[in-house]
């Protein structure tokens, strides 16, 4: 995908357990960039929308496509604030063709507390 394609800016976030004495306290740590709004320049694939069921409540998951450079810090579990959605990461793969790029999967979850710096 050509690096002209990448034209949104968004947030990356690592999941970290923030507890201490056996407490677990998650939260989600900025990864900032050095450009001075802390963001990265990615593409975004059109969202697809499926039913879920959690429990016995039947529920709607938006997933979503994400392109970075190689060089972003995208990690695993991790999240994104694109557009000021929140998506939770749930795959991170290296593109076809060697174009120093990553694609990465993600759902769109309203619950996730995102902030910028």
């Amino acid at each position: 995908m050509s690096a002209a394609l990448r034209k949104f800016r968004a947030l990356l976030f690592a999941y970290v357990d923030a507890g201490s004495s056996g407490g677990v306290d998650s939260a989600y740590q900025v990864l900032a960039s050095v450009d001075d709004d802390a963001q990265w320049w990615c593409s975004k694939g059109v969202p697809s929308g499926r039913e879920v069921t959690t429990g016995a409540a039947p529920g709607h998951r938006t997933d979503a496509v994400f392109g970075f450079a190689v060089e972003a810090p995208v990690q695993l579990d991790g999240a994104i604030l694109c557009d000021g959605e929140g998506y939770v990461i749930h795959a991170v793969l290296p593109r076809d063709y060697g174009r120093d790029e990553v694609q990465v999967l993600a759902a769109r979850n309203a619950d996730v507390q995102l902030a910028p710096p």
